[in-house]
């Protein structure tokens, strides 16, 4: 884990954190995350980071929902936990990629109403071994900024909900 992550566990009691992300979109939240939770081989980022972007090119926004990422129970498979039932469902790389890519299209509609986070497993196989013994949980949620009046209208929902329970807060922005 980052230095700097070492060092606000130090500032607490707890050897747990929840960890908010913020920021505009294509700004690096994701790519934080990923070394937040453990991946620390970048060909893992390619890989990972290539599934969690449900279809969408790169420059275009991928996280449409509050979402928490962790290890899957699952080797192999990602892992899905269904904001209405409470299920837990394994998915390939694939099916994990069009799962995103339909909420996403139900966020840009309108469609999506919800603001509980959706959980999102990694397969256990692009994990490191060693965490320091730190407990993270990292809530990505949408950039700001984006492409419809509901989209824009659920990122300030989320924001004002889940800025509430997290501490760290990070906003991510990139320099040039």
């Amino acid at each position: 884990k980052d230095e700097t992550i070492k060092q606000l566990y130090s500032q607490t009691s707890s050897k747990h954190a929840t960890i908010a992300l913020f920021g505009k979109t294509q700004r690096g939240k994701t790519t934080l995350l990923l070394n937040l939770i453990g991946l620390t081989d970048e060909d893992y980022h390619a890989e990972v980071y290539s599934t969690l972007r449900g279809n969408r090119e790169r420059g275009e926004s991928a996280t449409s929902v509050a979402t928490i990422y962790k290890a899957s129970v699952d080797r192999d498979k990602y892992q899905v936990k269904d904001v209405l039932t409470d299920n837990t469902i394994l998915l390939t790389s694939t099916q994990m990629s069009e799962f995103i890519d339909k909420t996403r299209n139900e966020v840009e509609s309108g469609s999506h109403k919800y603001l509980k986070a959706v959980e999102i497993g990694i397969p256990k196989r692009y994990f490191s071994d060693n965490n320091n013994g730190l407990d993270i949980t990292v809530i990505d949620l949408p950039g700001f900024g984006g492409k419809s009046d509901a989209e824009r209208e659920k990122v300030d929902a989320l924001s004002r909900h889940y800025a509430q329970f997290a501490y760290p807060i990070i906003l991510v922005e990139k320099f040039q």
